[in-house]
Formats: C-alpha cells, sequence, structure tokens
C-alpha cells in the first residue's frame, strides 16, 4: 500500500546530502549472499531510500526497521554517517505517518550517535522541526563517559577508539563494537545517561585492563605535602637519585644497541636471525626500564627535596 507522503512533489529533487548517503553506502562494501544471519546493511539502506523517494512509507519504514535490528551483528564497522542517517529516516517516516512518541525516540538516538549532524531539509518542516525540539533537549542534559578497555580493535558510533580513552558522550544510545583477536565482530548498544561514567571491559583481557586502571586509580599519590621530611625525604633523594643514573645508564645501553643494529644491518654482518633478534631486544629491553627507571627516580627525586624543603626553616636555641 502506497501513502501519500507530505511532499509538494512525489518526486523530489534530493539533496546534496541524500546524494553523499546514496554515495558512502554504493561505496560500502556488499555483503556475500552466503554470509547468512545478517543483512546487508548497504543494500537495506539503498531500499529505505528507493521505497521513500517513491513515496512508499510502509516499506521504507519497515526496510529503516531491518538495518536498525541488522546492526548488532555486522562483520565491519558501521559507517557513522550511515549510522546516524538510519534513526534520522526512522523518525522522519515515523513522523509522516503522524507517530511522533516513536519519531522522538529515533530522533534522540540519532542525536546521541551525531549531535552535530542535522537532520536533511529534504524530509520536511514538520520532521526538521520535531528533530530540532529533541536535539536542543539533549544538549542540554549533561553529558556522560565512556571507558572502553579492549586488546584489539573497537568502535563507538563508527568511530575507531583507543583502549582506556574517556569518551564524552551526549545521553542515550551508542553503538559499540569490537574484534578482539582471533575473534569475530561483536556489539551491542550501550544507553548512557547524563553525569555517568560507563566503564566497559572486552574480554579476558579487556576486563583485566579495566581492574588494573581502577585499582591505579585508588593509589595515593604522594605528594609534596605528605612527604616526610628529615631521614625518609634524604632516602627518597638518594633513592630517586639512584634510580636516575641507572635509568640514564640504560638508555645510554640501549641507544649504543641501536647504533649497533644500524652498523651490522647496513654492512650486512648479522650472522643469523636469532643475532639480529638478540640485538633488538636488548635494545627494547633497555630502552622500556631505563624510560622507568628515570621516570621513578625523577619523581623520588623531586618529592625527596620537596620534602626536605616543606618543614620550613627551623629555629633553635637555649632560652
Amino acid at each position: 500500500m502506497r501513502l501519500r507522503a507530505p511532499y509538494k512533489s512525489r518526486q523530489p529533487a534530493l539533496s546534496m546530502r541524500t546524494w553523499l548517503v546514496f554515495g558512502t553506502l554504493m561505496c560500502l562494501p556488499g555483503r556475500a549472499a552466503a554470509e547468512v544471519g545478517c543483512i546487508d546493511l548497504s543494500e537495506t539502506m539503498k531500499k529505505v531510500h528507493t521505497a521513500l523517494y517513491e513515496v512508499m512509507l510502509d516499506e521504507a519504514t519497515q526496510f529503516a526497521q531491518d538495518a536498525q535490528d541488522g546492526l548488532l551483528c555486522q562483520d565491519e564497522p558501521v559507517n557513522p554517517l550511515v549510522l546516524a542517517n538510519i534513526f534520522q529516516l526512522d523518525g522522519a517516516l515515523h513522523t509522516f505517518q503522524g507517530e511522533n512518541a516513536e519519531a522522538r525516540e529515533a530522533f534522540a538516538t540519532a542525536v546521541s550517535i551525531s549531535p552535530n549532524q542535522g537532520l536533511d531539509p529534504i524530509l520536511g518542516e514538520d520532521a526538521a522541526k520535531l528533530y530540532e525540539s529533541v536535539r536542543a533537549e539533549a544538549l542540554k542534559r549533561i553529558p556522560g563517559t565512556l571507558e572502553v578497555h579492549f586488546s584489539g580493535e573497537a568502535w563507538v558510533d563508527g568511530r575507531m577508539i583507543a583502549s582506556g580513552e574517556v569518551l564524552e558522550k551526549t545521553p542515550g544510545l551508542h553503538l559499540l563494537q569490537w574484534r578482539n583477536p582471533g575473534e569475530s565482530m561483536q556489539a551491542r548498544l550501550l544507553d548512557i545517561s547524563g553525569a555517568e561514567l560507563r566503564q566497559v571491559g572486552l574480554g579476558l583481557t579487556g576486563e583485566a585492563a579495566l581492574a588494573a586502571a581502577n585499582a591505579q586509580k585508588k593509589v595515593p599519590k604522594l605528594t609534596a605535602a605528605a612527604a616526610t621530611p628529615g631521614r625518609s625525604g634524604r632516602s627518597m633523594v638518594f633513592g630517586g637519585g639512584g634510580m636516575l643514573l641507572a635509568g640514564t645508564g640504560l638508555l645510554v645501553t640501549a641507544k649504543l644497541n641501536v647504533q649497533k643494529f644500524e652498523e651490522l644491518s647496513t654492512e650486512n654482518h648479522f650472522e643469523s636471525e636469532e643475532q639480529v633478534d638478540s640485538i633488538r631486544n636488548r635494545a627494547n629491553t633497555c630502552a622500556v626500564l631505563g624510560i622507568g627507571s628515570t621516570a621513578i627516580g625523577a619523581g623520588l627525586l623531586g618529592v625527596g627535596v620537596l620534602g626536605n624543603t616543606s618543614a620550613g626553616i627551623r629555629i633553635g636555641g637555649r632560652w
């Protein structure tokens, strides 16, 4: 059944943004027909646009729902533009049919995914007004934060993130996709509320990294005011200085090994692959230990010096 859309023409001219979405969809790789269990997202979105262009709103609404249902089983990161467009179109389609509650829900998800992305003007004034109302409400809310730990790759709303990175997100639904080493792509929808810190560990390695990060946050930091003057301060100075010297020595050793490695590589004097690995590993180990030792040593030295000076000037004598 075809429904008359609120357009002045049954075949409106496509806007530049609509062409951009179409172009993005055309460039997305299609899923092979043998891969059952998940829809081809790019093909489904093309059907949404085609049905909308032909004013077949029932079909377009169903295709938009199919696209949402298929988000969690994609084997590649979802393009951010396409992801937001799925929910924008769904909200507009509900608006055309007078279903404002459903439209607001879809628009809210589109805004949480891409708060700076406006609605395509071709979708009509009614949809645009409702969308801007939903966006204005969302942007007034306090953002939430998301911290994800993992060992492979991960994407939030189609954008790649780093493990342990703290992201500020607009309250609402967000698509989290990840792929740990040796595993297929996985996904889930996260409903993040305002002022919330959502922490997620993906897999055993991710959960261990999250636990370690939280434990590190609970370790009290030694400040100059907390440092005890006197003997403990001198111990920190001597200990920090020693570690600083040791770290410097390790860094020098690492540099010498790197130079040796480069000279032998240039002159082709390596006798075996084991020799290559030995020199490389020695250089890397010395560099890591050297950086760590100098950092810790400098920290202890600074705390020790500040700890001794923070006691102030002592005036003594017999009266």
